[in-house]
């Protein structure tokens, strides 16, 4: 069975607390654990993001860093449960950006020294990173620990670990590890059993050695789809350092927070999280836009199915943090708290999806890759003012499907779902907009390139659009 939403699964029992499960879900006046109050009413999440950039970290990588040790607390004690199955809340979070300029073992350090300082003991939070990833199965069939998170500075090493005889089956147990399945295995060193693991992993890896250790065939095969990437790209701040006596009342003050965490997780029992059909509702528009954009984007196909995982994943980790580390909640639901957890599991989960398509891109299809530069520079190059009686706007610059068609088609014998995939991702990389003009018999759809003066006057359109389709409502 797939745990994490695959396929579909037949026998599964969910035992659960009806009585805690009523009151923490059923529209019950307080949150989890009825927590109580931390004093600024910031939750760990938003405060660890906070002082990491404070400290001149990325924000994208503050975000996936909190996200990963809220992961490393709740391990597999809170899930959802969908017709497909079991969706825990275990994160594969990794870091991509250069060693020298992007301070990503800096960034993962400051998680390390939260949780430090925290006071929880470190051998029942951490799993081993030091040695083979079948060192790392015998740990845990030995000290029977089927729960942890991996911290790894670099991951290169895991991957170039993986091409060795030894290590061949690394790629594949990864994939099994993520999805929480069962690990049966014969190994060089013994026999392995680890049911149902929940394992999460933090690392850092560099974009070339991304490019030198992934493939193609890691697409296919599932993986790459399951890493939840950062990959941030703007330039960072330099930031004086001191000696570290400002920050120490502020991180004491993260770290108890996260300790928080770690301390209700672990005194409680298993608990299925169920969203109310107004979540639901809002969930799964979501998974279909993105299943949508699935069945145009065959490049991005698998990134769109895998991320509707970390949708959840990432919602059950809000949701946690909130109900344990907020004030002045006391008056709303569990099932507002869940709601507000999608909404902004969304908004992240977004933000990472566009990270791993970008970097995917540099291993990528390089046929794709240079057809789709091409129709950008076709739609750069050749692109006219769209005529005011179309669009109502003289300002607008883009060339028609029609035309972008015939030259791709006539260049390089590409059309119709290709052609469609080449759209999308430029769509997806914000290269490119899409209008549609009121021509008959049908619409003409027009691509634009993604220009300053361009995506002023693109606002102004929409803008005035949605202004024409509500007085046509009235």
């Amino acid at each position: 069975m797939c745990n994490q939403c695959e396929k579909p699964i037949s026998g599964s029992v969910v035992v659960t607390d009806t009585e805690l499960l009523n009151k923490l879900l059923g529209g019950a006046t307080k949150p989890e654990d009825e927590a109580e109050p931390t004093g600024d009413g910031k939750t760990f999440f938003d405060a660890f993001t906070e002082m990491g950039v404070s400290l001149g970290f990325h924000k994208k990588y503050c975000e996936i860093l909190a996200l990963s040790g809220i992961a490393g607390a709740v391990k597999n004690k809170r899930y959802i449960e969908t017709e497909w199955g079991r969706i825990n809340s275990n994160l594969f979070a990794l870091l991509a950006g250069n060693s020298s300029t992007d301070y990503k073992t800096p960034s993962i350090n400051f998680l390390k020294r939260v949780i430090s300082h925290s006071g929880i003991d470190y051998r029942e939070f951490y799993l081993p990173n030091d040695g083979t990833f079948e060192g790392l199965l015998h740990h845990m069939d030995e000290k029977k620990k089927d729960t942890g998170i991996m911290v790894i500075q670099e991951f290169s090493r895991w991957l170039g670990n993986a091409k060795k005889d030894y290590n061949k089956t690394f790629k594949n147990a990864l994939c099994d590890l993520f999805d929480c399945e069962t690990i049966d295995k014969s190994l060089s060193r013994g026999d392995v059993y680890i049911e149902n693991p929940c394992v999460s992993m933090v690392a850092g890896i560099q974009p070339e050695s991304y490019k030198k250790y992934f493939s193609v065939d890691d697409y296919e095969l599932g993986l790459i789809p399951r890493l939840l990437i950062s990959y941030p790209e703007e330039p960072l701040p330099f930031i004086e350092l001191g000696n570290g006596a400002k920050n120490s009342n502020e991180l004491y003050a993260v770290s108890q927070k996260f300790k928080r965490i770690y301390e209700k997780i672990v005194s409680s029992s298993e608990l299925t999280l169920k969203p109310d059909a107004t979540c639901l509702k809002y969930i799964n528009r979501i998974r279909k836009y993105w299943t949508e954009k699935a069945g145009k984007n065959q490049y991005a196909e698998k990134f769109y199915m895998k991320y509707q995982l970390y949708l959840y994943k990432i919602a059950i980790l809000l949701y946690v943090d909130s109900s344990v580390n907020r004030i002045n909640i006391s008056s709303v639901s569990s099932d507002r708290i869940l709601y507000k957890a999608f909404k902004k599991s969304y908004k992240l989960t977004k933000q990472f999806l566009d990270d791993a398509i970008k970097i995917y891109g540099t291993i990528g299809s390089t046929e794709f890759t240079e057809l789709t530069n091409n129709a950008l520079l076709h739609i750069e190059n050749k692109s006219e003012i769209i005529p005011k009686n179309l669009v109502s706007s003289a300002e607008l610059t883009a060339i028609s499907r029609t035309h972008l068609s015939k030259y791709m088609y006539d260049k390089y014998a590409v059309g119709g779902k290709l052609l469609d995939a080449i759209v999308s991702q430029l769509e997806d990389m914000d290269k490119i907009y899409e209008i549609s003009a009121p021509t008959t018999p049908k619409p003409t759809k027009y691509y634009g390139p993604c220009t300053e003066d361009n995506i002023k006057s693109y606002s102004k359109f929409m803008a005035a659009r949605k202004t024409e389709s509500e007085n046509k409502k009235r």
